[in-house]
């Protein structure tokens, strides 16, 4: 019934400052069925506080993703929609708080902070307040989260701090579901590292059994910062629905590419994530060539897991990332499919191929230099000796070293006659 796309681009600031992207985002497919259930995303705070983030982030997708899928077991062994949204709005929130901290302490003590990641923050922060972090450590791994979800005819919402949710009608009428948040204001916003993430959790539920959403688009809060006003943002709603209609979501895909390089680099200059969930019949081709239809004839999820350094969704069990080249050890982050409706990248849009094209950039210009220090070294070795030329004095010039040559002569025979003298004398006896 829905089809999948997303994208996430690093903020142009993060490029200047050398960050990682730290967002993180996954779709969530049913074990039985393998279609498209929901999403969940998730934004890293990104300051030095919270120099772990991007790792936080992709915990909070992963378990986000985790619970949605144990809530459709529910239902497979018989739970009424009553019971489920009862566990959806008590339980979910409590146990997303509690399995993330406890993720988190569990990677922290695995995974002490060496000189090298505590660099930034001893920079930035005193040295007290480092040292506090480093005894009370969930919030270097601050984030937030957005989850959609879809369980029969209930549409469960559910967030955590900043970033958005809009809903899109087939008429084009758009709103945002889930009320805001006070305390998410500027920089500042709740989050899965505060004490009390469990109560700040706002979540809604929508009955759409007789009128089903064509479009719901959710976001990091990089991209409603790019709009001048509120006013702006809301109408990329009917917007992007018209070019929903128009296009493939392979082409929707690289559209989606650009508009949030566009806006990152024009804008806000954060991370900027975008998921959206496009009902089937609204797209006329929704499924992109070369990748298998999730809603019909799939017995299983796909099985991908997600790399640490790009978020790509990679076949389990893969050494390197297909995308970065990145290798994938311990370190990689287990997820529910995230690529399995992604379109496929354009052409050129590969980071694997851009590390290639400067390597062979370097290499061109270290040969370069090569060359002209070759061709330099032979034409000096090749360069004609010139030898002084002495040439006689002429004129007047001539005639006055003549003259102090004669008057040297003199002097000299003189010298010597009175040497002669002496030494006669002395050898003479009375």
């Amino acid at each position: 019934m829905w089809r999948g796309v997303w994208h996430s681009t690093r903020g142009a600031s993060h490029l200047r400052k050398g960050l990682p992207n730290q967002d993180a985002i996954a779709l969530i497919y049913g074990e039985d069925d393998g279609c498209i259930h929901g999403l969940a995303i998730s934004d890293g705070h990104g300051n030095a506080k919270a120099f772990r983030s991007d790792y936080g982030s992709s915990l909070a997708v992963r378990l986000a993703t985790e619970l949605c899928i144990s809530a459709l077991r529910q239902v497979t062994d018989g739970a009424t929609q009553r019971s489920i949204r009862e566990w959806l709005e008590d339980d979910f929130p409590k146990l997303m708080a509690r399995r993330w901290t406890d993720a988190v302490l569990q990677d922290f003590t695995l995974r002490p902070p060496d000189d090298a990641e505590l660099e930034r923050p001893r920079f930035t922060l005193d040295a007290s307040v480092v040292d506090s972090l480093l005894k009370s450590p969930i919030s270097i791994y601050g984030a937030t989260l957005i989850v959609v979800f879809w369980v029969g005819d209930l549409l469960f919402l559910a967030q955590l701090g900043d970033g958005d949710l809009l809903v899109v009608m087939d008429d084009g009428a758009t709103f945002e579901p889930v009320p805001h948040d006070a305390r998410n204001f500027a920089n500042a916003t709740t989050s899965l590292s505060l004490p009390d993430a469990a109560e700040s959790f706002r979540t809604e539920f929508l009955q759409v059994a007789d009128r089903v959403p064509a479009l719901i688009l959710a976001s990091s809060d990089g991209w409603r910062n790019s709009f001048a006003d509120d006013a702006g943002f809301l109408r990329v709603g009917p917007d992007i629905l018209d070019d929903v209609r128009a296009h493939t979501l392979l082409e929707i895909a690289d559209r989606l590419e650009i508009w949030l390089a566009n806006a990152t680099a024009s804008g806000s200059g954060d991370d900027i994530t975008l998921g959206m969930l496009v009902r089937s019949d609204v797209v006329a081709s929704a499924v992109h060539a070369g990748a298998p239809d999730r809603t019909e004839g799939a017995d299983d999820a796909l099985t991908l897991t997600m790399c640490p350094s790009c978020r790509s969704g990679v076949p389990a069990g893969a050494s390197y990332c297909e995308w970065c080249g990145a290798p994938l050890g311990d370190q990689q982050v287990s997820s529910t499919p995230t690529d399995a409706e992604r379109p496929v990248p354009p052409p050129g849009s590969n980071p694997r191929s851009h590390r290639w094209r400067w390597l062979l950039a370097i290499v061109f210009i270290v040969v370069l230099c090569v060359v002209a220090a070759s061709v330099a070294l032979v034409l000096t070795m090749h360069r004609p000796t010139v030898l002084p030329v002495f040439r006689p004095a002429s004129g007047r010039h001539a005639a006055h070293a003549a003259s102090k040559s004669a008057d040297a002569s003199k002097s000299a025979e003189a010298s010597s006659a009175r040497s002669t003298t002496a030494t006669a004398s002395g050898t003479a006896t009375p």
